[in-house]
């Protein structure tokens, strides 16, 4: 039985060439005005909204940037169904809008796997494909074992040193981050993790709730969170984090008293002492209880 599979356009490459086009077929000042428009038709939530949204578009643009327009009606505007967005709500893709997995999945394959040496042979393939299978799982139950480690906490603390100038939104889900002379691209799939095994996760305050589930990168890291997916979710999670109101110094400067005094003849003496250590230890205690209430009011509130 044959069966028809859809095929779509990468959000990421159709970004590049339209740009690239609109500044070769517009002039300057026209850029950032079509570019909005565009974007804005790709990412329109239903089919009569998009039809609405491209015969505005060619009507206000036929005679501005009619060769633009030209190019826009060869190449896009009769295949909607490939590019808008609104045409993929019922094809069960898993809202991968972008080439980034298999690309970042086919460069591990052939760098790591096959070290760069050409095989077409098919049993070499399936001996692979399952090598990689025990390989993750064993990664996975081993991180989930030892919890994490300065080796898991590193692909944060490279992505806080990246410069909040390399990143670049092309969608609302979608970003370009430069990293050295390479250029990235990373997708957001969901907005919070549905999964009930959920092992690769972030425990830093500044990436809140960050887990594997949420982003997809192009890089060819091995790690499911690599240093680029730290940096987007940071830097698109920090007026949540500001809003989180909580003194790190606060926290900080808590620190427990003993309770234990030593013997003392005086009997109101000692009494006077343990008094004052159970009150510094309620002024602890209260402190806390106001920092859980501030993380209860952030987290209900997201």
């Amino acid at each position: 039985m044959q069966v028809t599979i859809p095929h779509i356009l990468c959000q990421w490459h159709l970004d590049k060439n339209l740009n690239k086009n609109l500044q070769s077929k517009c002039e300057g000042s026209q850029f950032d005005k079509i570019n909005t428009d565009l974007k804005t038709i790709i990412q329109s939530v239903s089919i009569e909204e998009c039809d609405a949204l491209m015969n505005g578009f060619l009507k206000k643009y036929e005679s501005a940037a009619k060769e633009f327009v030209k190019y826009m009606c060869t190449h896009y505007f009769g295949r909607k169904e490939k590019r808008a967005l609104c045409y993929r709500k019922f094809l069960g893709h898993g809202n991968i809008n972008t080439t980034a997995h298999v690309e970042s999945f086919h460069n591990r394959l052939q760098k790591v796997y096959f070290n760069r040496i050409p095989n077409k042979r098919m049993d070499d393939l399936l001996d692979i494909l399952l090598t990689v299978e025990k390989d993750d799982y064993a990664s996975r139950a081993r991180a989930s074992l030892l919890g994490s480690t300065s080796k898991q906490s590193q692909p944060h603390n490279d992505g806080l040193l990246l410069p909040v100038d390399a990143i670049e939104k092309v969608m609302d889900d979608l970003w370009t981050i430069k990293s050295g002379n390479e250029e990235y691209h990373v997708q957001k799939l969901v907005s919070s993790c549905v999964q009930d095994l959920c092992f690769e996760k972030c425990s830093s305050l500044s990436c809140p709730n960050l887990c594997s589930h949420l982003y997809l990168c192009s890089c060819p890291a091995e790690v499911p969170l690599c240093k680029h997916i730290h940096k987007v979710h940071s830097f698109t999670e920090r007026g949540n984090i500001s809003n989180l109101a909580i003194d790190q110094h606060n926290e900080e400067d808590i620190q427990f008293c003993s309770i234990s005094v030593e013997p003392n003849n005086d009997t109101s003496q000692r009494v006077l002492s343990e008094n004052n250590h159970y009150k510094k230890l309620v002024g602890d205690l209260t402190k806390l209880l106001e920092i859980a209430k501030q993380r209860i009011q952030y987290l209900e509130h997201r």
